[in-house]
């Protein structure tokens, strides 16, 4: 890669981040939202998008450790925001599905996101467009992570 291109991406992963905290400012305009870590809510996000995953997916999906992944869902079951369930006929295993309480929460967390971003739509951005590239970025840099790529 040419050094105009590693610049150009790292100009790209400083906008992403920064617009990620600008993005979780907003969320204290909300005093209903339950807080929770920055592990937990990913964790929360991930089994949201994926029902019934098992800890071990999370945690390879995340890059987060596993003794990480198990505090982050003892927070969210403490919290009502998750089950944890074993499937039928595997006494070993077990799926992580999201609560009511979480539902509702993440549908708050989407609103205060969707206002936080409002700003953009005066931009004349092709949202959807935008949406999807951003989560073929995420796919390939989770694939190259976990050496799928």
């Amino acid at each position: 890669m040419s050094d105009a291109a590693d610049a150009q991406l790292a100009d790209l992963a400083d906008a992403v981040l920064t617009l990620a905290r600008e993005i979780e400012l907003h969320l204290l305009e909300d005093s209903e939202i339950i807080t929770l870590t920055a592990t937990a809510r990913m964790v929360l996000r991930h089994v949201h998008h994926h029902p019934a995953s098992s800890p071990s997916e999370i945690g390879v999906r995340l890059g987060v450790k596993r003794p990480n992944v198990s505090e982050a869902l003892r927070q969210l079951e403490h919290l009502g925001l998750i089950t944890r369930t074993r499937p039928d006929g595997d006494g070993r295993g077990v799926v992580v599905s999201i609560t009511q309480l979480a539902e509702d929460n993440l549908s708050r967390i989407r609103r205060v996101w969707a206002d936080a971003l409002a700003p953009a739509l005066r931009l004349d951005l092709d949202v959807p467009e935008l949406d999807r590239r951003l989560r073929a970025l995420v796919d390939v840099v989770v694939a190259r992570r976990t050496g799928q790529l």
